[in-house]
Formats: structure tokens, sequence, C-alpha cells
């Protein structure tokens, strides 16, 4: 289950270097370290590049990394967690230790990450070792010479598996890449999904798009504060007709240093409206990308369409058509099955349970407004509950009717 990170969430930061690898170990390495959790401010000093500033930008502020930087550690090998963790304060107790430190989450900081067993990982829950159950391991550079920076990304997506308990969004295919920092630990905004699931995003900045219906949304970039202006929309969602998962809409433009490529993030690949497919949890599939004035998505399986009309400021203007194609499919294999099933039926009380189901169906149908299906060989039939469901007629001047009104439904063709 996916943890919202709201308020404040303390973190001890251990430096540890591994006495068979690193022959090269910064002299000021737990500064090093501090830096890049909580405050590493750019040449000109207005942007804070640290792992802190990067959750402060991309919640809102909704979220707030606090801690400590403990004192370096050497392991004698590769095992830098169990070092890093059982360095944290504690007392022993003849046969027992009992951890005083106070930390739920830690965090272990190499020096670099070139080699097996260093590049960023996390684990959540993973063995408790010193009180600590939730932990993760990254480096301050990623090359043993220390002159390459490790992406601010691979920290951030290491911690947010970390406390969030969220797994990776890089198996799809194809998988949402550069548009969520939990897909590629590159250091873009995570997508909106991603954000809803952390707390970041509320409910009521996601509209849900009727099926059957053509509306206009004003969507402002993911990236901008929340919640979004008035009068606009952070993404547009769509259930899926066939099955429990959904599609999402929304807009990307390069508006601060994390959506741009920058020395501390690879940037989004593209500007403006993307959609992609929510199957499940983690699993994400990125749709259509790069959407913008005069572009349009079409989903031919389900039926919809998003067309981007214009640019406006801070993000798109866009209309999402869709027609009840599969829904009508649905209901209407439901009601030819109740119909079946009331032709055969002879218990009384059985036959008006099966009535109250086919009109509920038949309201359901006439409010997504199913085109009929007509075939001149059978006529158009109704049920009456008053007479114990028994053929009253013919209902062809209904069915007529309602295909008119169906056809003069505005599309986004």
């Amino acid at each position: 289950m996916v943890v919202p990170w709201i308020g404040d969430r303390r973190v001890a930061f251990v430096p540890v270097s591994n006495r068979q690898v690193d022959t090269t170990v910064p002299n000021d390495f737990r500064d090093q370290v501090y830096r890049r959790a909580f405050l590493d401010p750019d040449p000109n000093g207005q942007e804070d590049n640290s792992l802190k500033g990067y959750i402060h930008q991309v919640s809102s502020g909704r979220a707030s990394l606090t801690g400590f930087v403990f004192p370096p550690v050497v392991a004698d090998d590769a095992d830098v967690i169990s070092a890093g963790l059982e360095s944290l304060p504690h007392l022993s107790l003849g046969f027992f230790d009992i951890a005083i430190h106070g930390f739920e989450f830690g965090v272990m900081v190499l020096p670099h990450s070139a080699g097996i067993h260093r590049g960023g990982f996390a684990w959540y829950p993973g063995n408790t070792v010193n009180g600590v159950s939730y932990y993760a391991r990254v480096a301050l550079f990623t090359n043993p010479t220390l002159s390459v920076q490790q992406n601010i990304g691979v920290w951030a997506m290491e911690t947010l598996h970390m406390i969030c308990r969220f797994g990776d969004l890089y198996f799809s295919n194809p998988p949402m890449g550069r548009f969520d920092v939990m897909s590629c630990a590159c250091g873009p905004h995570p997508s909106a999904y991603t954000k809803n699931q952390f707390g970041w995003v509320g409910d009521s900045a996601i509209a849900s798009h009727p099926i059957g219906t053509s509306k206009e949304y004003a969507l402002s970039a993911v990236s901008y504060a929340q919640p979004p202006a008035p009068g606009r929309t952070t993404a547009v969602r769509i259930n899926s007709q066939a099955d429990s998962t959904y599609y999402m809409i929304e807009a990307r433009n390069r508006t601060d240093r994390f959506e741009g490529t920058t020395n501390v993030s690879s940037g989004i690949p593209a500007e403006g409206v993307i959609v992609y497919h929510v199957r499940n949890t983690v699993d994400l599939v990125l749709e259509g990308t790069g959407l913008t004035a005069g572009n349009q998505y079409r989903d031919t399986d389900e039926d919809f369409a998003v067309q981007v009309q214009e640019d406006i400021p801070g993000g798109y203007r866009i209309r999402v058509g869709s027609r009840p194609t599969l829904t009508c499919r649905r209901l209407r294999a439901s009601e030819k099955a109740l119909e079946q099933s009331l032709s055969v039926e002879q218990d009384i009380n059985r036959r008006k349970q099966i009535i109250s189901a086919l009109a509920k169906v038949r309201e359901q149908i006439r409010q997504f407004g199913c085109l009929p299906v007509l075939d001149p060989g059978d006529p158009v039939v109704a049920w009456d509950e008053s007479v114990q469901g028994r053929l009253i007629g013919s209902r062809l001047d209904e069915a007529v009717a309602a295909k008119a009104d169906y056809d003069t439904k505005p599309t986004d063709d």
C-alpha cells in the first residue's frame, strides 16, 4: 500500500565507504552529504538543488525532509547497509541492543556508485537493523574520480521508495520514462498520477471525464504549485470501458530546473499534453506525448479522443470526447442475457428480480444513448412488471427515436 508523504519525515543519512573499493574518500565527506541532502544552493545562490529542495518543489511544499547526517563509517566489505545502520546510536544491554537514535528511515551514502552493489537501491521494509526498517543506498558521485555528481533523481527515487513504499515504474511497455522520476531516476517531477498517490495532487484537482460526452478542460502543467488555479485542472481521468483500469491526461512544460534539462535533472523529453494508461499501481503505459495545439490522440479500442485546441498561459486547452461503445456492448449483452433468462424463468419472485435488473440495465442504456441493435427479423420488445414480464408489444418507434437522438450528439470527429 502506498503511504502518502505529508509533512515532515526524519531521515538519518550515514556516509559509508567500503574499505576494499573506496581508495579515495572526500575529506569533507560528511559536509558534502549534508549539502546534497539538506541545502545545496546553485552558484547564483537562488535555488536549492538538494534533495530537500527537490521534495519541497515537486510536492508544492506539502512534504518536507529533515533529519541528521551522522559521522562517516568505514565498512570492511560491500555490506555498507549494515555497517551504516549499526553505527547509529544504540545501547548494548547484555544479550540485546536498544536503538536510541529515533529514526525510522536511513540512507547510506557512498562516495561513488561505480561497481556492483553500489547503485541506488531501497529496502521497504527490509530486515530491521538497529531499529531501522526502511532504508536506501545512494552515492555522491557516479565515478571513482569523484568528478560527476549522481543525479538528484536517484536520491529522490530511492527516498520515495523508502518513505512512500512506492515501486518502480520502468517495467511498463512503453514506460513513462522522463515524464516521471519513479520511471527514470533522472530528476523530473513525478506524474500527476504519482503525485496523487503521494498526496501532493488532490483528488479534486483531477477531473473525471464522463463516458459518452465531449467536454473542454483547461490543463495547468503538473509542475506548477498545487492546487491548480481557479478554472484549471491538473489532469483528466477517463475510466476504461473494458476493465477497472483508467487513462490520465496531463500537461508537461519545462517550468523549472527539474522539468528542464539542467545540471540537476535530465528534464522531460518534450513539452505538451501526455496520455498514459494506469493499469495498476506501478504499471503506467505511456500512450501519447508532446501533443500541442492542433494535435490529437485517439484511442480506437476505448473510443475516445483528446484534441489540443490551443496553448494557454501555463498549459493547454483540450477537448476530450468519448463514445460509450464498449459500455453499450456490455449493456446490450446484459440486456440480452436477462431477456433470455426471463423467457424461461417460471418462478414469479425470480421473474420480478430479473425484470427489476432488466429495467436498470435499460435505464443505463438510455442514459448512455446506446445505439439500438435493430434487426428487421426481430421485433423490438419491452417488458412490464405490472404484467409479470410478459411481452406487451413492439416499441420500434422508441428505438428509432433513440437512434435519432444518438446521431445528433456532438462527437470529436
